[in-house]
């Protein structure tokens, strides 16, 4: 289907998944910032927060430093920040020749893939089969060796 596109079709594409990236990438970027907002008020609390007796200090460091690692992991936009770029770079590069090679090739290799699960599906329903097979014949041939004793 890909190779009966035009090229003005395989850039409209193109640009439609562009569009969608930098979208979604930029929904999740205004929902980490919203959520740094809250970790930073958290950290500062955690910060303000004076430990009724010195044992309780600890829970304060403890605190404070699980706080900075959510906010380390959690209120990082950096990988949406390079996914914007990527979109960026993505339109300055818009070639239809390439993009249609790329995506025939990736549904070839997509073809191959699934032959081969196909493949192992299959071959792990012969051996569920063969199993059950080999079960079965073995009680039947219990089955008779009873038959034969009692006569």
């Amino acid at each position: 289907m890909w190779q009966n596109y035009t090229d003005d079709e395989i850039i409209k594409k193109e640009l439609d998944s562009i569009e969608d990236s930098r979208t979604y990438a930029l929904k999740q970027i205004e929902k980490i910032n919203k959520n740094k907002i809250i970790l930073d008020i958290y950290l500062k609390d955690a910060q303000d927060f004076v430990p009724p007796t010195p044992e309780h200090q600890k829970f304060k460091e403890y605190m404070i430093e699980q706080i900075n690692i959510t906010i380390d992991y959690d209120a990082n936009d950096s990988y949406y920040q390079k996914d914007l770029i990527n979109c960026d770079k993505r339109i300055v590069e818009l070639d239809p020749i390439e993009l249609r090679k790329n995506h025939i090739d990736y549904l070839i290799e997509d073809i191959k893939k699934s032959k081969i699960k196909y493949q192992e599906e299959i071959n792990r329903c012969n051996d569920s089969n063969n199993w059950v097979r080999d079960l079965v014949n073995s009680i039947n041939n219990l089955e008779r060796t009873k038959k034969i004793k009692s006569l």
